[in-house]
């Protein structure tokens, strides 16, 4: 006669059944209408990178959330928010109306432009992966959250709406220069003792771990 079940871990298992289900959900909802093989294979990509050494700062900050006070998670969600970008302004009128105290000379419209248009409602979100890792592969980790990079207008309609929120640097790999030696430049947001700088950097750099990426959600 087989032992009856024990009735803690029963419900120990239908909570962690439960949670895994959420999730998935809420990660079917970031992925958007994905072919369901391509879908089992990204989220089976993702739980398996959480078992490794690269999961470890994810899981990290899960605990963190889970344990920490409500104000702490509010704080999380705040850092997505909604912004109106005028496309309509040109680099130099974008940026002198954050009020940073430096935006390097080469960041203009002879550089710098956008294809858009008139003035559009978007959300913006500073994502950090925590790891070390090149422009093009936030490019493609952002894309497969549902992001694409944000362009020089809309990380500053943010900062001029929101201010400082966050004092790690923010790579905004959606405005790229290329110039007559054809390497290619972007702008990245950084803070140093309460003043604002926007430099610029190689595309072809490696951030590390602290670096934030601009990122704007798709529509």
């Amino acid at each position: 006669m087989s032992k009856p079940k024990n009735p803690g871990v029963t419900s120990a298992m239908g909570v962690l059944m439960t949670i895994i289900s959420s999730l998935v959900g809420y990660m079917k909802d970031i992925y958007g209408k994905l072919p369901l093989i391509e879908f089992i294979d990204r989220i089976g990509a993702d739980f398996y990178r959480l078992g490794t050494e690269e999961g470890e700062e994810t899981l990290r900050q899960i605990a963190q959330l889970i344990a920490g006070t409500k104000d702490k998670v509010v704080g999380k969600i705040k850092e997505i928010m909604s912004v109106l970008v005028d496309y309509n302004l040109s680099i130099e009128e974008v940026a002198a109306q954050t009020g940073l105290t430096f935006v390097n000379s080469d960041i203009n419209s002879q550089h710098f432009s956008t294809n858009k248009k008139g003035r559009l409602e978007v959300v913006v979100e500073d994502i950090a992966f925590n790891r070390k890792m090149s422009s093009n592969e936030a490019i493609v980790e952002l894309d497969k959250l549902g992001f694409r990079p944000a362009e020089i207008h809309e990380r500053c309609a943010y900062q001029q709406k929101y201010g400082t929120q966050h004092n790690v640097p923010v790579v905004i790999l959606g405005s790229v220069w290329r110039d007559l030696h054809g390497n290619r430049s972007v702008a990245v947001l950084y803070s140093d003792g309460g003043l604002r700088y926007l430099h610029l950097h190689w595309f072809e750099s490696d951030w590390g771990a602290d670096y934030r990426f601009a990122a704007v959600r798709k529509q």
